[in-house]
């Protein structure tokens, strides 16, 4: 009975969702709950609004499930998802925040902004804002299906936008054009041609892509329930070498976007899982100059993994975004199945100060949707940085 109620989350219709929500509320099983220790926060949870197999009610539910203290919508290029995603929230009793991912061109290379901590009433503004850039995500998916059939059509794979990546994105209920349902329609087709297993391994492998031991079990396990995802991941990851040259906004232009709706805005700070590690010291130096960087085109903070350093390059960074006054967000985008919704965590004073950030982006929110409140980048308020830090944080836990 329970799971049939979890499985109404997939409806097509918000309302059915949202109604599924409302009863899972009443007949929830304290022992499916997954209790975290502590405060949890992830504020980049994607639906299948954009890309991901969670509906805006779903994602809201799973937030539930790992006990996140803060769930927060980000979707690709899109709104679409937040109210519904609120409504869940409120009856599941979560905290939430609603933000945006976008694409920057930053001349040397390509990274995710996200806009944190939309205000509801500055919904349709960002939506207005970000329409030209969302047109032209539809010129980058082509690229993309482009430059990926020039590598596997010599082996019969090739993808269609209008008969491959079209009807996955309508039977998802996607509202923009991504290119990572370029990769799991590519997935689709090597399973399609290979079968699950063996096979899909060694011409994975024969097409010279990168696998972890990890990977690898996957794709030979032919009862993986998520084997497309994990496939379609795989190469996204790996294809990111291709030559393709997208049409995206720049940094600057991103970030006037995201000031003019009172947005926290972040750079998505993600450590290349292929090829060789650098150095602690190598990190340290590249930390900093990426600090000073991004704080001279006006960003408010960087969103990180923190498991991923050790202490001495994340106390580095740490210290850098302080005196830099730029807030240090957890990195956990749920996009995939196997993404985890409540962060990598640490243990320490580190991890209460990112956790402390999180809730002044939550802050910023709440007081930008009061009638006559201002977030966290109000120029007009004799506070220091310190101090709208303490500031917002408090209205995030405890609210206005």
């Amino acid at each position: 009975m329970f799971s049939n109620v979890v499985e109404k989350l997939k409806s097509p219709s918000s309302r059915k969702r949202l109604k599924a929500v409302k009863k899972l509320k009443k007949e929830a099983e304290p022992k499916k709950r997954q209790i975290a220790s502590g405060e949890s926060v992830n504020l980049q949870i994607h639906t299948t609004y954009s890309f991901s197999p969670y509906t805006p009610s779903m994602a809201a539910y799973m937030a539930h499930k790992f006990s996140l203290t803060v769930a927060g919508i980000t979707d690709d290029y899109t709104l679409a998802g937040a109210k519904e995603f609120i409504k869940a929230c409120d009856i599941l009793g979560i905290t939430y925040s609603v933000g945006m991912e976008l694409r920057g061109d930053f001349g040397d290379g390509y990274a995710n902004i996200a806009l944190f901590g939309v205000a509801q009433k500055y919904f349709k503004t960002l939506e207005k804002k970000t329409a030209k850039l969302r047109a032209r995500q539809k010129e980058n998916v082509l690229k993309t299906i482009e430059a990926v059939n020039k590598r596997t059509e010599k082996d019969g794979i090739v993808v269609s936008f209008e008969k491959d990546v079209k009807p996955l994105m309508k039977r998802a209920g996607c509202k923009v054009f991504s290119s990572k349902y370029v990769y799991y329609a590519t997935a689709e087709k090597i399973i399609e041609k290979f079968s699950a297993g063996e096979e899909t391994v060694d011409y994975i492998l024969s097409e010279g892509l990168d696998l972890t031991q990890n990977e690898v079990g996957l794709l030979r396990d032919v009862t993986n329930p998520y084997y497309a995802y994990d496939l379609a991941q795989i190469l996204l990851e790996n294809y990111r070498i291709l030559n393709v040259k997208k049409n995206y906004a720049s940094p600057e232009e991103i970030i006037s976007i995201g000031r003019s709706v009172g947005a926290i805005c972040a750079y998505e700070y993600v450590l290349k899982r292929r090829g060789a590690p650098l150095s602690d010291e190598e990190l340290i130096k590249k930390h900093t100059a990426l600090v000073l960087r991004l704080k001279k085109l006006g960003f408010d903070a960087i969103s990180f993994d923190p498991t991923k350093f050790s202490k001495e390059v994340l106390d580095s960074l740490l210290k850098d975004l302080e005196q830099n006054e730029m807030l240090p967000l957890h990195l956990s985008r749920v996009e995939f199945p196997r993404r985890r919704f409540d962060c990598n965590r640490i243990e320490g004073e580190e991890n209460e100060k990112m956790i402390n950030s999180a809730f002044a982006v939550v802050g910023s929110e709440m007081s930008e949707n009061s009638r006559d409140g201002y977030g966290f980048n109000y120029k007009n308020v004799e506070l220091t940085f310190a101090e709208k830090l303490k500031l917002f944080a408090k209205i995030g836990r405890k609210g206005l």
